[in-house]
């Protein structure tokens, strides 16, 4: 699509649909961004597509979905350049803000949400670093970070950590002194958009329930891949879980006031491991679990099947084994899916290969978002092609999840088509039970 093009849809946008939410952003008004109102039209089109469902088909019958947008990677950084962190304020964080923008906006002439977008999540890497950062610029960024995805939004937003929010890149002891600690994590990340969060004071982990369209409500647990009281481990290579954590993960998250009209969904910037992928290309990590792998996968695998797990997992630096004695037997709810990062790919896969995976249902099913920031390539990512200051510069998911049907939709604002498939669609559906 080219410039003139470009101003074209701008101009259909700003005069037929929601104009009003404009003056939340006034520079945005201002200087109409084409690529964003480009990329907004197709994306409010696309959830506007898959934002009911209906129990028979008469107009009575129709419910609206849970509807979650899904940002993973934004690399808040003074050198991304549409991500970045800019003495003139009207350009930081442009993609994270087109996100806020996108999800908040209201209907033509009105203030009610034209698509009723009910929770924002971002999947870790919520920053990024260089070997040279001292941690005054490390904080500025959490602090941009959070001033923009609170800015201007009334959705309720959650975050999980990332192996870049760390804010070092090695283990050298000349860059300790820079690192994140979870206390100075927790300062920067704790806001009053957060209010109701089940955490521990201090803590990067907890929980939120919010109301489901659907009946009932999504837990939401967010995981803290950074969770360590001493520097025991190298956290922008391995992520890791206390003892603290997977007993509160085990005994609060998934036990406390959980009821069966409560579905599950946990936040967690790495990915896990499938053998769906064993003979193709490497989606994942470049980094890895300090523990064994599969330890969340089979305490959520006990949770799913109502039964008991009695297990010890491996440290592999032979720090400290983590042990995990629960009982799910009476414990109502389901689960969802887990929602990650890191890889910098669109894609969707199920979770295989674990000793206690049950026969009897359907996988784990883990969705992984794209990089928002454009121009951090990884080592073996990237395979959808994006160009800044176009309309592939930004990329977020958008899921209607729909609870009657067991099934999840998920639609796409900017680039989503990788070159090694040209027919991938606008609109996924896929089943989580």
């Amino acid at each position: 699509m080219n410039k003139i093009e470009f101003l074209i849809v701008a101009l259909l946008f700003v005069f037929y649909s929601c104009d009003k939410y404009d003056d939340l952003y006034e520079e945005l008004a201002a200087s109409p961004n084409a690529a964003y109102y480009s990329n907004n039209n197709e994306a409010v089109r696309r959830v506007l597509t898959i934002k009911k469902g209906n129990l028979g088909g008469n107009n009575a019958d129709w419910y609206n979905r849970f509807l979650i947008t899904h940002i993973s990677d934004p690399h808040i950084f003074e050198k991304s350049k549409d991500n970045g962190i800019f003495s003139n304020s009207a350009n930081c964080c442009k993609n994270l803000r087109e996100a806020v923008f996108f999800s908040n906006q209201l209907k033509r002439d009105s203030n009610i949400p034209l698509l009723g977008i009910n929770c924002i999540v971002t999947t870790g890497d919520l920053i990024s670093n260089s070997s040279s950062d001292d941690k005054s610029a490390v904080s500025q960024r959490f602090d941009c970070f959070m001033k923009y995805y609170n800015e201007k939004n009334s959705i309720p937003s959650l975050f999980c950590t990332g192996n870049h929010d760390w804010g070092i890149t090695s283990f050298n002891l000349s860059q300790l002194s820079n690192r994140m600690t979870s206390d100075d994590i927790f300062m920067h990340l704790t806001s009053s958009l957060n209010t109701g969060i089940k955490n521990k004071y201090g803590r990067n982990y907890f929980y939120k329930d919010i109301s489901n369209p659907c009946g009932g409500y999504i837990r939401f647990i967010s995981l803290d891949m950074l969770d360590q009281s001493d520097v025991d481990y190298n956290t922008f290579e391995y992520a890791t879980y206390s003892q603290n954590q997977i007993d509160w993960l085990c005994s609060v998250a998934l036990k406390e006031n959980m009821t069966d009209q409560h579905s599950v969904i946990i936040l967690n910037h790495y990915p896990f491991p499938s053998k769906e992928f064993e003979n193709k290309v490497h989606y994942y990590s470049d980094g890895a679990y300090t523990h064994d792998w599969y330890m969340i996968p089979e305490i959520v695998e006990a949770f799913r099947t109502k039964k008991q797990l009695h297990a010890i997992y491996k440290d592999k630096f032979n720090y400290k084994d983590i042990e995990v004695n629960v009982d799910f037997a009476a414990v109502p709810g389901e689960f969802v899916c887990y929602l990650g990062g890191h890889s910098h790919v669109s894609v969707y896969f199920h979770i295989t290969g674990f000793p206690n995976i049950s026969s009897a249902m359907s996988s784990q099913l883990m969705i992984l978002c794209t990089n928002q920031a454009p121009d951090v390539i990884g080592k073996i990512y990237n395979k959808v092609n994006r160009e800044v200051g176009t309309v592939t510069s930004n990329a977020f998911h958008i899921y209607a999840l729909d609870t009657k049907e067991g099934n999840i939709y998920i639609t796409y604002f900017g680039a989503f088509i990788p070159f090694d498939d040209l027919q991938k669609p606008e609109i996924e559906k896929i089943s989580y039970r």
